[in-house]
């Protein structure tokens, strides 16, 4: 069966709440394709990824790079990992992908 072209070309993902150990509740989307090749495509080291990787995708509360970059430098190390990997799960990207994406942008050969 033939599909719709306005099929493919909607938005079709819902959200999901992510629990912050101690802090509370914040609410994530998955990436669109764009988005994540527009991450993975940038050269930019781990901290920017990570900052404009929640920005893209934290949709309550919604929070700009900045500030996203003031939480990482108020939070302890591991406190945004639950989202970060919410994040990633939601939008299909394994954590070997991820792993080289890392690599990539702290100028690393791939293993």
């Amino acid at each position: 069966m033939a599909v719709d072209k306005n099929t493919l070309l909607s938005q079709k993902f819902g959200t999901r709440d992510v629990e912050i150990p101690g802090v509370g509740t914040v609410t994530i989307r998955a990436l669109t394709r764009g988005e994540a090749l527009k991450i993975q495509g940038d050269e930019m080291v781990a901290e920017i990824m990570e900052c404009r990787l929640i920005a893209l995708a934290m949709v309550d509360p919604r929070m700009t790079e900045e500030e996203i970059q003031e939480w990482q430098d108020a939070s302890p190390a591991g406190q945004m990992q639950p989202v970060i990997q919410a994040i990633l799960e939601a939008s299909g990207m394994s954590e070997e992908v991820t792993k080289e994406a890392y690599a990539d942008f702290r100028g690393r050969p791939r293993r």
